[in-house]
């Protein structure tokens, strides 16, 4: 009975859990999709090359080009490094979150009108529209190594709740806070957010690091699991 007891515990304390990382990432999410994106778009449309090149289809080139880095990503991080832990690549994609942020602040300061250049505006575009995919199937991902969400639609609608939450607050009351050009604003609310979720993760892998990394092991990762 103890141990059932126990049992419970821990189940309830992983829905908690992963509820927050749900909640922290599609803030983080809708942070970056609502500021960052937006101003690089905005400083695409007034360069020149948008202007005389790209005019009648930017937004075809950007998100294809997105697209297609988000694959070649993937298959060289993911695919070819297959003994390459769950617990360390969701990390890293946290880690590697903030440290774009800070690139993204810094640039600007060294070089004067560099994000409103053409090429570099749309490596900005690209590289976020990429983190914004890894947000997304980090937290799905974690989500189905550590439960299955298929045996009750209570658990679903509670994700789906938590996220739903998550953009609705950001979108409404959070980016509006973030002065359009103050990046160190969003800079700092986006360290602030992945710092959050990087503590969420760890906590969670403390107490469930074998049966979440049993599950990865035994999901088959191949070059198929692309297109699947």
């Amino acid at each position: 009975m103890w141990k059932r007891t126990d049992a419970n515990c821990k189940h309830v304390q992983l829905i908690i859990g992963l509820c927050l990382f749900v909640f922290f990432n599609i803030s983080c999410f809708t942070v970056i999709t609502s500021y960052t994106k937006s101003n690089f778009l905005t400083a695409i449309q007034l360069t020149p090359g948008f202007q005389e090149g790209l005019d009648p289809r930017p937004y075809f080139f950007l998100y294809g080009f997105a697209g297609l880095g988000f694959v070649l990503f993937y298959f060289f991080y993911h695919v070819l490094n297959p003994k390459i832990s769950f617990e360390y690549r969701i990390k890293r994609d946290i880690l590697f979150l903030i440290g774009c942020s800070l690139v993204l602040y810094l640039a600007p300061l060294f070089f004067p009108g560099f994000q409103q250049k053409f090429f570099p505006a749309s490596l900005y575009f690209v590289i976020y529209d990429i983190l914004d995919d890894f947000i997304i199937v980090q937290t799905w991902t974690l989500i189905n190594y550590c439960i299955d969400i298929r045996e009750s639609r209570k658990i679903q609608n509670l994700f789906l709740f938590s996220g739903g939450i998550a953009a609705f607050l950001s979108g409404r009351w959070v980016v509006p806070l973030i002065p359009a050009d103050h990046p160190l604003g969003f800079l700092i609310l986006t360290m602030v957010i992945s710092s959050i979720s990087y503590l969420i993760v760890s906590y969670i892998f403390t107490l469930h690091r074998s049966s979440i990394l049993n599950s990865a092991t035994n999901e088959r990762v191949g070059v198929g699991a692309l297109f699947t």
